[in-house]
């Protein structure tokens, strides 16, 4: 898929996504404060309508499809590698889970009546992107974790809960392992990032062994519709 498949595609979402976002505003100007922080962003530090360019489906998707030429990641280590490093994502995963649509699909529908129904309140979000899920299941009253391979994501999420005094546990799933249990593992937009199908099963058999309950929700349920050019994949079968 190339810039102008990107393009087109993304114009088509673009409008209903822009209709139903959300801006949380002190989460918004932390997130700024972290980026300009965290790059030593001195002379030119992002600003507000900087970030708006930057979360866009539009902007953002390119310059993940440039980042993600340049590395030309092919081994597992490699795209883990590229996961690592990225900074391109980091404004559109954090505005994209503040929107309607997000919360309404997952939250709201499925996670909270599943919680609720079993009175579960211990939860781990594995591969959180900018941790606006976490955040939103903390500020819920859920006893919450969150894990990523990201850097940028995981130092973001450390800084904020230290700023906001949140008590939110942060696993760098580079240097750590999944070491408690949990009531509930939610895959939010993950599996479609691993590269095989032998990766995704030994990851939910791992999971499995901290919980009982595995929510995924893939980006794209079908392949065809998916627009990410980094995308791998994916199937799921009966049992």
């Amino acid at each position: 898929m190339d810039i102008q498949e990107i393009d087109n595609i993304s114009c088509k979402i673009t409008k209903k996504y822009l209709e139903q976002r959300i801006i949380d505003e002190e989460i918004t100007e932390k997130a700024i404060i972290f980026f300009n922080q965290y790059y030593n962003l001195v002379e030119h530090p992002i600003t507000r309508e900087d970030i708006e360019k930057l979360a866009s489906i539009d902007f953002s998707l390119k310059l993940d499809f440039l980042f993600w030429k340049a590395c030309n990641p092919e081994t597992e280590e490699e795209i883990k590698q590229f996961y690592r490093i990225t900074p391109y994502d980091f404004f559109r995963n954090l505005l994209k889970n503040m929107d309607i649509m997000h919360y309404e699909k997952v939250l709201k529908e499925i996670i909270l009546p599943h919680l609720r129904k079993n009175n579960h309140k211990k939860v781990l979000d594995y591969g959180g992107g900018s941790g606006y899920q976490a955040i939103l299941l903390h500020k819920l009253g859920f006893k919450t974790s969150f894990a990523e391979i990201s850097k940028i994501s995981v130092e973001w999420m450390k800084y904020l809960t230290k700023e906001l005094n949140m008590d939110i546990g942060v696993i760098d799933l580079q240097e750590q392992e999944i070491e408690d249990n949990y009531d509930i593992i939610i895959l939010k937009d993950v599996i479609e990032h691993l590269p095989n199908t032998k990766y995704i099963t030994n990851l939910i058999e791992t999971l499995s062994k901290k919980t009982k309950n595995i929510f995924i929700f893939p980006d794209k349920l079908d392949k065809e519709e998916d627009y990410m050019p980094m995308h791998f994949s994916y199937e799921f079968k009966n049992g």
